[in-house]
């Protein structure tokens, strides 16, 4: 039979008696039994992300990737008891302390957590030839104005290979290059020389800002987020950008920056989807919080447009808002709700900006510090 099967015989086949590593559904075999162990030491998958398991009494989190677990606990006497029971059915590996993950480096210090991607970027940068190359302040040039190339460069540029290897960067620790990541991404089948020029800056600002890392510590602060968009900037379709971002325990947990999906007549609407794209991630925040036993009754939403508030609070239809598309007006429903509040800033306390567009060095730097990414090396200075 299993010669028959080598010769690719359609008229026979093998059934398992259970899954095998590297077939398709290993890994699904693999959760669903995991999963089931999970549960009967006390666990359940959070409805907000099912790879969150929490403990009924909330104070046991375990993070699952794959056959990777990350255990969190308030005692030693707790985490001994759960890998104790997970021993009984698994092999098992303890690693320690939490230091090292999917390319991402931990430090916890005194209270203070810290994640950075050092490691990650600086095998970029080997990878690219660019390690010995010349910092610079930051990831793109304020004046940067793209078009698509109408013929491929006839140089043989890995610009794809590294736009997927800063996309992995602007999602995990570097909310800074999400929008350079965004704004280029946009020319994955479109580019020549210029383009892979621009791609270079980043790993330029990356190589002087290799050590920045997202620092977290205790504030007793709730979350917040602030929604932002730049109308129109986009010479190409003429669409906006928007951007959003949330901050917990004194850094980013959350952020995104991408073109939006419609073209926008005025700064209002551009504004109002960017504060659409902002509730819906702040539903999905405010579960997860429920989800892990924390006190967050709403989350309070930062605009610096008053126009597009008035919009998303007020049920009244004008000559300049009855053309917007209803599914942005579900904010209504759930500022109504009181899942979340929206409150306005200004623009230069604005910490999604730097989401929306390329900044100058000193106002992209000043904004890293509302996000929480910050130096280590000179953290250690001072």
């Amino acid at each position: 039979m299993l010669e028959d099967l080598r010769q690719g015989s359609k008229t026979k086949t093998c059934r398992l008696n259970k899954a095998i590593y590297g077939l398709k559904q290993a890994g699904r075999q693999w959760f669903k039994k995991l999963d089931l162990k999970l549960k009967d030491i006390g666990f359940q998958a959070s409805a907000a992300d099912p790879c969150m398991y929490v403990s009924s009494s909330g104070g046991e989190i375990i993070g699952v990737y794959v056959d990777d677990l990350i255990i969190a606990t308030k005692t030693d006497e707790s985490y001994n008891k759960i890998k104790e029971n997970l021993s009984n059915w698994f092999e098992m590996k303890d690693l320690g302390t939490l230091n090292y993950c999917l390319g991402i480096q931990f430090k916890n210090e005194n209270g203070v957590i810290s994640a950075n991607q050092s490691k990650y970027i600086k095998n970029v940068l080997e990878k690219f030839n660019m390690e010995n190359c010349k910092p610079i302040g930051s990831p793109m040039d304020p004046k940067t104005k793209l078009t698509p190339s109408e013929e491929k460069s006839q140089e043989n540029l890995p610009y794809q290979n590294l736009i997927g290897c800063l996309m992995y960067l602007s999602v995990a620790t570097r909310p800074d290059i999400s929008f350079a990541v965004s704004y280029l991404s946009q020319f994955n089948s479109c580019y020549n020389s210029q383009h892979w020029n621009a791609a270079k800056r980043v790993l330029r600002y990356l190589k002087g800002t290799m050590d920045f890392s997202l620092t977290y510590q205790k504030t007793g602060q709730p979350i917040i987020g602030y929604a932002d968009a730049d109308w129109g900037s986009c010479t190409i379709d003429r669409r906006s950008y928007s951007g959003h971002c949330f901050i917990f325990a004194g850094s980013a947990i959350s952020w995104s920056a991408k073109k939006q999906s419609c073209v926008a007549l005025s700064t209002a609407e551009a504004e109002h989807a960017a504060i659409t794209e902002a509730t819906k991630e702040a539903l999905h925040l405010r579960n997860l919080a429920v989800d892990l036993h924390m006190d967050q009754q709403k989350i309070k939403i930062f605009s610096d447009n008053q126009a597009a508030q008035h919009i998303a609070k007020n049920l009244v239809v004008s000559s300049r808002s009855k053309h917007i598309d209803i599914k942005l007006h579900f904010i209504r429903d759930v500022i109504e709700r009181g899942d979340i509040e929206l409150d306005y800033i200004s623009t230069q306390e604005m910490t999604a900006d730097i989401l929306t567009k390329p900044l100058a060095k000193p106002r992209h730097f000043d904004l890293l510090q509302k996000l929480g990414l910050t130096s280590s090396s000179r953290e250690e200075e001072c």
